[in-house]
């Protein structure tokens, strides 16, 4: 071969001799490297891994939003049925509104955690920040609704030292043009210390749009708690089968 070949197939060995994966030629491309270079990358990955660790366990801490679990539920499975109840007029996601006389800056204990349609032991339940009573809770709907019983959830997690014991309820009924609303009494009840619902029937369905919820006492605890209280109309049955039930729309 000519000088020039010789060169050229000395140069393909070299080559194919460098390319192996021996010790020699592995630590001849570690001492070559930029360390600069490397150190930036090394950084780059460091912070992709850490925001990706950081991520999951943010995640896995975080609570779900009840008011998109509740509305989830409603709109797969197109009832808004509270545990077989029937229809919360005053729910949230019908746009009723709750306050409280006595409220826990707990965010996790909101008033919205007593008219969310989630009785459920995961979500957690409404809290007042006191038990100095009379603590009034109010649970507007949006327009006069037939009301024939409250039901009560307690919350399992919670001692049941701080379920209401007895409460008051009122209804401010719609007044005519140029009246005021007026505010009537229509039953005292008395609630056991169980997490198993308890559902107060009315003596007959009342015309409401206000309703208030007077607790009286509850049974010791420091703070007064529930999962749940929901207002509920008349079933059509019980409706049709009273014909002295004349006030508003059937619901």
């Amino acid at each position: 071969m000519c000088p020039r070949c010789i060169e050229a197939v000395d140069v393909a060995e070299q080559v194919r001799e460098d390319a192996r994966l021996t010790p020699r030629n592995l630590w001849r491309r570690f001492r070559g490297i930029d360390y600069r270079v490397a150190a930036i990358g090394m950084a780059v990955v460091v912070l992709f891994v850490v925001a990706g660790v950081f991520m999951v366990w943010a995640t896995a801490r975080a609570e779900p939003d009840p008011l998109l679990i509740r509305r989830a539920r409603v709109g797969f499975t197109q009832n808004f049925d509270v545990d077989n109840e029937g229809l919360d007029f005053v729910e949230v996601i019908k746009n009723g509104v709750a306050t409280a006389t006595s409220q826990s800056p707990d965010p996790l204990h909101t008033i919205e955690r007593l008219h969310d349609g989630l009785p459920d032991a995961p979500v957690p339940p409404w809290r007042s920040a006191d038990a100095v009573f009379p603590i009034d809770i109010s649970l507007a709907g949006i327009a006069p609704e037939l009301f024939a019983k409250v039901v009560i959830w307690n919350h399992p997690n919670e001692d049941p030292s701080t379920y209401i014991r007895k409460f008051e309820l009122y209804i401010t009924t719609p007044a005519e043009p140029g009246h005021l609303a007026r505010r009537e009494l229509i039953g005292v009840f008395t609630v056991l210390p169980t997490d198993a619902k308890q559902v107060f029937l009315l003596d007959q369905p009342v015309l409401t749009t206000t309703t208030i919820v007077r607790i009286l006492d509850n049974h010791g605890g420091a703070y007064v708690s529930a999962a749940e209280i929901g207002l509920f109309n008349p079933v059509v049955d019980s409706i049709i089968a009273n014909p002295n039930i004349s006030q508003g729309p059937l619901p």
